[in-house]
């Protein structure tokens, strides 16, 4: 369920680690906290693009991936359409994300997670801007995966609130537990999508 209007978008951005590549430590100045936002590159009057490879920051062989998800039409939070009725909230878009594109085409783990909203551009789309990213539940299906509470053959892995707070699979900072959350070539990324607006004015975002 794609729409469009004002660009904002859900990026999610992974840290994809090939299971078969060794992990070194990394010196001291590469040891840093995970950072408290998505990185955004802004393209004044055009599109930022879809797919965007960031420099690594804890293990030089990792990829640091940042995916745009979308673009999704938020309502004027004057709308009083069936979204808005099913809802019970003004300015509310709830929709299912199916076949998302993954950080790596084979097999990997992820090492990390954090998801933000972006207009078209790539300028972020947060509360000061009206917007509101309500919720992120990521899941993925594959051979062996199932929903721990629900027994679904769907594994969630990921979620996030408009806090955008990086999601870690590993002990990124000490790594005395080396560990990631895996993914198969096979294994597909599905996720469920609450995006709030707070203006008059509807607005597109990823």
């Amino acid at each position: 369920m794609k729409t469009t209007t004002l660009v904002l978008s859900q990026a999610i951005l992974a840290l994809a680690l090939p299971q078969a590549a060794p992990a070194p430590a990394p010196d001291a100045d590469a040891i840093l906290p995970l950072g408290p936002k998505v990185p955004n590159t802004i393209v004044p009057g055009g599109k930022a693009p879809e797919t965007q490879e960031l420099p690594s920051r804890f293990f030089p062989e990792s990829k640091r991936i940042k995916i745009r998800y979308g673009p999704y039409q938020l309502p004027s939070i004057d709308d009083v359409g069936l979204g808005t009725i099913l809802s019970g909230e003004k300015g509310t878009l709830s929709t299912m994300a199916v076949n998302m594109k993954k950080p790596c085409d084979g097999k990997c783990g992820l090492l990390s997670a954090q998801a933000s909203l972006e207009y078209t551009n790539g300028t972020e789309a947060n509360v000061d801007t009206g917007s509101w990213l309500h919720h992120v539940v990521q899941a993925a299906t594959g051979e062996g995966k199932s929903d721990g509470v629900c027994g679904y053959p769907v594994e969630r892995f990921f979620s996030s609130g408009n806090e955008r707070t990086p999601t870690s699979f590993m002990d990124l900072m000490e790594k005395t537990i080396k560990s990631a959350y895996p993914v198969g070539p096979e294994d597909t990324f599905v996720a469920q999508i609450e995006l709030m607006n707070m203006d008059s004015t509807p607005k597109e975002v990823y």
